[in-house]
């Protein structure tokens, strides 16, 4: 049925007039069809943004909650440290006062040691000696 129809022979027979309306319906359809498949996209790209959005929020709602835990394990751990500090400080008090203490204690042994094995009655300076121990 269309064998042999060329574009010059359709524009005559339709005239000038129908040859350019079809041209426009055309584009029309053409234009029409870019139009809806330009709001399918923009349709599809929002839905994906609100997948996304939605995932973001648990996302940060996750490292929120994260960051919270994060920063309580950090305030026992500083806690902990300065309890730490402070044992390490008494224990060096400690370790100095008794470190006196066996030094003295050295002193009355060397000194108890030096007094000469009698009999009884003990001598008063080895009794002396002897009450604090």
């Amino acid at each position: 049925m269309f064998a042999g129809l060329t574009l010059g022979k359709a524009a005559a027979a339709i005239g000038i007039k129908g040859f350019a309306a079809l041209g426009a319906l055309i584009m029309a359809g053409v234009f029409w069809i870019g139009w809806t498949s330009a709001a399918n996209d923009r349709d599809k790209a929002r839905s994906e943004l609100a997948h996304e959005e939605a995932r973001h929020a648990v996302t940060r709602q996750s490292v929120g909650f994260l960051t919270l835990e994060i920063d309580r394990f950090m305030a026992a751990a500083k806690a902990r440290e300065a309890e730490f500090n402070a044992a390490k400080v008494e224990a060096e008090r400690d370790k100095a006062r008794l470190a006196a203490k066996a030094k003295a204690s050295d002193a009355k042994i060397a000194r108890l040691l030096a007094i000469p094995a009698g009999t009884c009655p003990a001598p008063a300076d080895l009794l002396e000696e002897l009450e604090g121990l």
